[in-house]
C-alpha cells in the first residue's frame, strides 16, 4: 500500500510538471517547476521500488534525486518572485557545487561500508542532513523574500508556500527519523504489503502526501496565475481532507459496531454500508464545512461570494437599466472587497460606452464616457476578461504590445485593473469595471469564472430591459402620432381662417402698415403650419419602398436643383462621385429628401459664414460645399464591417459648436433662427428606415461633414414595403 502510495504521487508530479512545460516551454519559471516536478516524480518512484521487493541498491537512487529537491525548490521561487532588493543566485551556485560533492561522497561511503554485508546508516544519514538543513535555508530564505516583499498578494502567495513546504519537510524527517530507530528486519520473510509498511517505518506516508498537495498547489498558482489567491485551493483541499475524515469516521465505528469482519461476503457488506452512509452524509457536510472552511480562510473571499449569490438572485427583479446598475455597484461595493466599481453600458446614439454608474474609495474618479473601438475588439474574438496582470505581460511581447498598452491607457483611465463584459453574442453591451482593494490579495480563477457568468446574467436582463423600453416606446409614440394628428386638424382649422382672412384684408386694405402687417400674420400662419407638417411627418408611421437605385443618379438630381435655385456666385458646389457603384436597394423618394435636406442646410451654413474666416480671422470669399459617394463599410457595432454605400456632405461654413453635436438629432432642436428642428431629426428616421446610419463630425469654425451609410443588400425584400415607426431602431445603433 505504500509503494502504491508513493506511486501514484511520483505519477501526479511527472504529469503536472509536463503539463506546466508544454504550456509554455519558452517561459523559465515553467522549466524550473518541471525540473523540482520531475525531480520529486524521479524520487518517490524510486522510493516506491525500493519497497518492493527484489531491486537492491534502488534506495540510493532515491538519495540522489532527493538531494537536489532542495535546489529545485531554491531555483523556481527566486524565479517566480523575482525581487530588486533580494538575490538568491550566489545561494543557488553555492548549493550546486556542494550538493554534488556531498552526494558523491556519501553514495560511495555508503557502497563501501555495505559492501561486506555489513549495516551501515551514517553515510545516508549524514546526506540527509545535510538535505533537510538545505530544506531549512530554503524556508529561512522565503521568509526573507516574505520581509522584503510589499506586495499584498505576493505576500499571501508566499505566506501560503512558507506553509506548504513546511507541511512537505517536517512529516519526512519524523519518518526518517522512524526508520533510522527500527532494528534489523529479515526482509526475506515477508510477503509484498509486509514488506513495504516495514521499509515505511512506524508512521504512514504523510509527507508524501504533503508533498502532492504542494506540487499540486504550485501548478495552480503558476497555471492560473493571473490573480490567483491561494486561499481557495487551502479551502479546496481542507475540504476533500475533511470529507476524507468523515470517511474513515465512518469506517471506524462501523468496524467498531459490527467488530472485525469474519469472510469476504461479510467485509464487502460493510464496505457497501460504508458508501452508503458516505453518500448520505456527504451533502449536509460539505454544505457546512466549506462555507465554513472558506470564511476562516478567506474572510473576504466568502463575502464576495454571497454578494455574487445575493446579485444573481436579484437580477430577476430589475426594472430598469439604473436599477440594474445600482444594484451591481452597490452589491460589489459592500463586498469589501474592491476600491473601485463602475458600470459602463453601450450608447446608441453615441456609439460608445457610457457610464452608468460608480462606487469608489478614492478620489480618482472613472471616465465618463469610453470609445468602443479599438477597446471591445479582444471581447469580439472571445477574449472573456481584461487583467491588468495580463495585459501586462502581453506587452512584453512584440506583437501584442501596442495592443495590450492601448488597452491598459484605456483601464488606467477607468480606473479600474478588472474588466468583464455583458455580451448579446458578438455585441458588447457593456462591462464591469473594477479596481482591487489596496488591502486585499485579488481574485482567484473561479472569483473571475463566477463574475463572467454574473455579467452574463446582466447581459440577459440588460437585453430585456431594451425590448421592453422598446416597445414602450412604441406604445407611447404610437399614443402621441394619433393625438398629434387630431391636434393638427384642430390647429391647422383655425391657421387656414386667419391666413384667408389675412388675405381678404390685404385686397381690400390700402394702408401699407396694414399691408406690412398683413404680411406678417401670413407669414408666421405659413411657418407655424410647415411646423405642424414637419412634426406630422416625424410622429406618424410611414411606409418606405426599397427598390435597387443608383445613388449617384439621386445626388446628381439634388444638385441639379439646388444650383438651378441659388445661383450664388460666390457659392462652389461639387461632387466627388464614385465610380462602379452598385445599386442599392432604396426608396429613392425618401433619400432624394435626405440628401436634398442636408445640401440645403449646408448652402445655409456657409452663407453664414461668407465674409469672414474663423479659423485665420479674415475675409473668407466664397463658400464651398462638397458631396461625395464611394464604398465603404457599415460602422454599427452589429453590422460592422458589412458592405455599404456612403454619402457625405461637406461644407466650410461656421461649423457646429461640440455641445450642440449630440443634440442635432432631437427634435425641435435648431441652431438656425426660424428653423424646426425636424429635418434632421425626419432625416435620420428615414435612413434608420433603410437600416443605414448617419452621423456628423464638425468643429467650430472649421465646417462640418454628414456622413450617411446605406447597406448594399437590406434584411428586408426589395420589392416590398416596410412600415417604420418613429422608434424603429436597430440594436447595431
Amino acid at each position: 500500500m505504500s509503494a502504491l502510495i508513493y506511486l501514484l504521487v511520483a505519477a501526479m508530479s511527472g504529469y503536472l510538471g509536463i503539463k506546466a512545460y508544454r504550456e509554455d516551454p519558452t517561459e523559465r519559471v515553467r522549466k524550473d517547476f518541471f525540473l523540482l516536478a520531475s525531480l520529486m516524480s524521479l524520487a518517490y518512484i524510486s522510493f516506491s521500488l525500493h519497497l518492493a521487493p527484489g531491486i537492491p541498491y534502488i534506495y540510493l537512487a532515491f538519495a540522489c534525486f532527493s538531494a537536489f529537491l532542495p535546489i529545485a525548490t531554491m531555483r523556481f521561487l527566486d524565479h517566480f518572485f523575482p525581487l530588486e532588493s533580494f538575490d538568491n543566485q550566489r545561494l543557488i551556485r553555492r548549493l550546486w557545487v556542494m550538493t554534488p560533492t556531498v552526494t558523491i561522497l556519501c553514495v560511495a561511503a555508503d557502497l563501501v561500508l555495505n559492501s561486506d554485508g555489513n549495516e551501515s546508516k551514517w553515510p545516508l544519514g549524514l546526506l540527509g542532513t545535510l538535505i533537510y538543513s538545505a530544506f531549512g535555508l530554503v524556508l529561512y530564505r522565503l521568509w526573507q523574500m516574505h520581509q522584503a516583499s510589499n506586495r499584498p498578494l505576493e505576500r499571501s502567495r508566499i505566506r501560503y508556500l512558507l506553509i506548504l513546504i513546511s507541511m512537505a519537510v517536517i512529516p519526512s524527517i519524523f519518518e526518517e527519523l522512524a526508520r533510522a530507530g527500527q532494528d534489523s528486519i529479515d526482509l526475506a520473510q515477508l510477503n509484498f504489503n509486509a514488506r513495504s509498511w516495514a521499509l515505511q517505518g512506524g508512521l504512514p506516508p504523510i509527507s508524501a502526501l504533503c508533498a502532492a498537495i504542494l506540487i499540486y498547489s504550485l501548478s495552480q498558482v503558476l497555471t492560473l496565475e493571473r490573480l490567483l489567491d491561494l486561499h481557495e485551493i487551502i479551502a479546496k483541499i481542507a475540504t476533500v481532507a475533511a470529507s476524507g475524515l468523515l470517511l474513515v469516521g465512518i469506517q471506524a465505528i462501523l468496524i467498531f459496531w459490527l467488530g472485525e469482519t469474519k469472510t469476504a461476503l461479510y467485509e464487502g457488506y460493510q464496505l457497501f454500508l460504508v458508501g452508503v452512509l458516505f453518500i448520505f452524509a456527504y451533502e449536509p457536510f460539505r454544505a457546512w464545512v466549506q462555507p465554513t472552511i472558506a470564511r476562516s480562510l478567506n474572510r473576504s473571499g466568502h463575502q464576495l461570494t454571497l454578494a455574487m449569490v445575493e446579485l444573481d438572485r436579484a437580477l430577476p427583479r430589475v426594472i430598469s437599466r439604473d436599477d440594474l446598475a445600482r444594484r451591481i455597484t452597490t452589491q460589489f461595493n459592500r463586498s469589501g472587497r474592491f476600491g473601485s466599481v463602475a458600470l459602463y453600458v453601450h450608447d446608441t446614439d453615441r456609439q460608445n460606452m457610457q457610464l452608468l454608474d460608480y462606487r469608489t474609495a478614492g478620489d480618482k474618479l472613472p471616465l465618463r464616457s469610453v470609445a468602443m473601438n479599438p477597446f471591445v475588439e479582444g471581447f469580439i474574438r472571445g477574449i472573456p476578461v481584461y487583467i491588468r496582470q495580463d495585459l501586462a505581460k502581453m506587452r512584453g511581447a512584440s506583437k501584442s504590445a501596442e495592443i495590450a498598452s492601448a488597452r491598459l491607457r484605456t483601464m488606467d483611465a477607468m480606473n479600474c485593473d478588472i474588466v468583464t463584459p455583458m455580451m448579446s453574442g458578438d455585441l458588447v453591451l457593456g462591462w464591469l469595471a473594477i479596481r482591487e482593494a489596496t488591502d486585499i490579495v485579488g481574485l482567484s480563477q473561479d472569483e473571475i469564472s463566477r463574475l463572467c457568468q454574473l455579467m452574463a446574467h446582466a447581459a440577459v436582463v440588460l437585453e430585456n430591459l431594451h425590448d421592453f423600453e422598446t416597445i414602450k416606446e412604441q406604445h407611447r409614440l404610437a399614443a402621441l402620432g394619433t393625438m398629434s394628428a387630431g391636434l393638427a386638424h384642430e390647429i391647422r382649422n383655425p391657421l387656414a381662417g386667419i391666413k384667408g382672412a389675412a388675405q381678404f384684408l390685404q385686397t381690400i386694405g390700402d394702408s401699407e402698415p396694414a399691408n406690412e402687417f398683413l404680411e406678417v400674420i401670413i407669414s408666421e400662419v405659413n411657418r407655424l403650419n410647415e411646423v405642424v407638417q414637419n412634426f406630422l411627418t416625424y410622429a406618424r408611421p410611414f411606409e418606405i419602398s426599397p427598390e435597387p437605385t443608383e445613388i449617384n443618379a439621386i445626388v446628381c438630381h439634388v444638385l441639379a436643383l439646388v444650383r438651378a435655385e441659388e445661383g450664388n456666385e460666390d457659392l462652389v458646389i461639387s461632387e466627388e462621385l464614385g465610380g462602379g457603384l452598385p445599386m442599392c436597394p432604396t426608396d429613392a423618394t425618401m433619400i432624394n429628401q435626405v440628401i436634398m435636406n442636408l445640401v440645403r442646410n449646408a448652402v445655409q451654413a456657409v452663407a453664414m459664414g461668407v465674409g469672414i474666416d474663423h479659423r485665420q480671422g479674415k475675409d473668407l470669399t466664397e463658400g464651398r460645399i462638397t458631396i461625395t459617394t464611394k464604398r465603404s463599410r457599415m460602422q454599427g457595432q452589429l453590422v460592422r464591417g458589412r458592405p455599404a454605400i456612403e454619402i457625405s456632405v461637406k461644407d466650410n461654413g461656421p461649423g457646429i459648436a461640440k455641445d450642440d453635436i449630440d443634440k442635432l438629432f432631437i427634435p425641435f432642436f435648431t441652431t438656425k433662427s426660424g428653423g424646426t428642428g425636424l429635418g434632421l431629426p425626419i432625416c435620420q428616421r428615414i435612413i434608420r428606415a433603410h437600416e443605414g446610419e448617419i452621423e456628423v463630425s464638425a468643429r467650430l469654425g472649421a465646417g462640418a461633414r454628414f456622413t450617411i451609410r446605406l447597406p448594399e443588400s437590406n434584411s428586408f425584400s426589395p420589392t416590398s414595403k416596410q412600415t417604420k415607426g418613429p422608434n424603429s431602431r436597430r440594436r447595431s445603433e
